[in-house]
C-alpha cells in the first residue's frame, strides 16, 4: 500500500499536537509516526485520544477528545545491566470503555537524551457502521534508571461516527520536542 504524507506537527514546549483536519473518506488507513518525542516532565506517559464528527448536527459536532475506548496494553522492557526484563500484559494502562486519553507508552524520562518513537495506525475512520480500530507500537528509553521499553496497544473507539481528529499529549506536562507525521495509506 502506498503512503502519502498529509501533515506534520512539530512540538516546542507544546501542550499537545493535534490533527484537526485531513482525516476523511480519502484513505482507509491513517498512520501517525512519532519522531524523538521528548517530555518536559519526568516519568511522563505518551497518550492519544480522538474526536468523532456527527454529520446530523449540521455543523461540525466534535466531542472534545473524549471518545469511548476499549484497549489492551502489552509491554516489554530490559535494563542496561540485563538483569531486569519482562514481557506481558499490563492492565494498568488498558481501557475498558473509558473516555480518558489512552497511554501509548508509560514512563518516558525527561533527561536530555530520552525520548520515544513509534507509530499509531487508525483503521477505516470514516466507516459509518462499525467501531474504529487502532494499534500502536512505541519504543522509548528511561535513561536515569537505564531501561529500554516498548509498548504495543490495540483497541477500538466505540462509535459508528466518523473519527476526524486526533490529539497526542503527555499525561502531566508539555511535549518539549518532537515531530509527528500523518500519512494516508491506501
Amino acid at each position: 500500500m502506498a503512503k502519502k504524507l498529509l501533515a506534520t506537527r512539530t512540538a516546542s514546549s507544546s501542550a499537545s499536537l493535534e490533527f484537526l483536519t485531513g482525516i476523511n473518506t480519502t484513505y482507509p488507513e491513517y498512520e501517525f509516526q512519532f519522531f524523538n518525542i521528548h517530555p518536559a516532565t519526568q516519568d511522563d506517559h505518551w497518550q492519544v485520544q480522538f474526536n468523532a464528527y456527527d454529520p446530523s448536527a449540521g455543523t461540525p459536532q466534535l466531542t472534545g477528545f473524549n471518545e469511548t475506548i476499549t484497549s489492551t496494553y502489552i509491554r516489554a522492557y530490559n535494563n542496561d545491566a540485563d538483569n531486569d526484563g519482562a514481557f506481558g500484559y499490563n492492565t494498568t494502562y488498558d481501557h475498558e470503555q473509558e473516555v480518558t486519553y489512552q497511554t501509548l507508552l508509560h514512563v518516558v524520562d525527561d533527561d536530555t537524551a530520552d525520548n520515544c518513537v513509534g507509530r499509531l495506525t487508525l483503521f477505516n475512520p470514516s466507516n459509518a457502521v462499525y467501531a474504529k480500530h487502532f494499534m500502536s507500537e512505541v519504543q522509548g528509553n528511561h535513561h536515569s534508571s537505564g531501561y529500554s521499553m516498548v509498548a504495543y496497544v490495540g483497541g477500538y473507539i466505540n462509535t459508528t461516527l466518523a473519527i476526524t481528529q486526533v490529539s497526542f499529549k503527555f499525561s502531566s506536562g508539555n511535549i518539549e520536542a518532537g515531530t509527528i507525521k500523518m500519512y494516508g495509506v491506501g
